[in-house]
């Protein structure tokens, strides 16, 4: 809609609050503002779809939406959809509460609010977004982080001990890796070592050190049906404090070998 927005009787009319830009419109607003286009851009970015987000010669919302959807198609446009939908009525909402909270706009505020509309509007049923995450096998999408809140505050499903599992796992003939940093100081070494005691598993090669370029990688101990691995040095997020052990020892596990148990050059297999 070109139509420019009537003021509030107790605001006076004056620039586009999210850009600063005189004339404001609901399409201005939603496509042509240079706010709504970043949103957008990085919104859409988070399901790799940025190349459908507004370009600098868009004026109309519809016309754009339109353009989108038909450059997609299937089951993906029905997920666009309810992004576009969801991320009109986010920026809708930031330009509210600019006018009348004298909030400052701000990309990562309105990116968070995006995400956290996502998760309430699947809740509510609205499931039309799942047809873009559910060939990935995520349930959210968001920027790449080390870790994160949302998951810590709405997990509730998770097991009092893993052991059973385990037991469950092994019995069905999979093959199992535990691996710690010796530093976690989240889930510590010794802790880990006693849970896998407990399940009273016979030792098919104890305790011994495994090496990488001729150095001391960590150490290994091999189960009947579990394997515990360690890598020295490396806290509780492995392959961000030690990339290179971590990518051995994943190695080994799609392969199905042990951990290298002689100071050679070349372990990755």
């Amino acid at each position: 809609d070109s139509r420019p927005i009537s003021a509030p009787r107790d605001e006076p009319s004056g620039e586009v609050p999210l850009c600063d830009q005189e004339d404001e419109t609901i399409d201005h607003i939603l496509v042509s503002c240079v706010f709504a286009r970043q949103f957008w851009f990085r919104f859409l970015g988070q399901v790799n779809l940025q190349n459908l987000s507004p370009q600098p010669d868009a004026h109309s919302f519809i016309d754009w939406w339109r353009l989108a959807s038909v450059a997609i198609g299937g089951l993906t446009e029905k997920g666009l959809n309810s992004l576009i939908i969801l991320g009109a009525w986010v920026l809708w909402n930031h330009r509210n509460r600019c006018v009348f909270d004298g909030t400052s706009p701000s990309l990562p505020a309105i990116l968070v609010q995006a995400e956290e509309e996502r998760y309430l509007w699947e809740l509510a049923g609205a499931k039309g977004v799942s047809f873009l995450t559910a060939p990935l096998h995520v349930d959210s999408f968001s920027d790449a982080m080390t870790g994160s809140d949302t998951i810590g505050d709405y997990w509730g499903d998770a097991p009092m001990s893993m052991l059973p599992i385990y037991k469950e796992l092994i019995a069905a003939g999979l093959r199992i890796w535990v691996f710690s940093g010796d530093t976690d100081a989240v889930v510590p070494l010794t802790s880990t070592r006693y849970s896998i005691d407990a399940l009273g598993l016979p030792t098919t090669a104890s305790w011994y050190p495994w090496y990488d370029n001729k150095q001391v990688g960590g150490w290994s101990q091999v189960y009947k049906g579990l394997t515990l691995v360690t890598v020295r040095g490396a806290g509780h997020k492995v392959p961000l404090h030690r990339p290179r052990q971590a990518l051995i020892l994943f190695q080994h596990f799609l392969h199905g070998i042990s951990m290298p148990n002689v100071p050679q050059n070349g372990t990755i297999v």
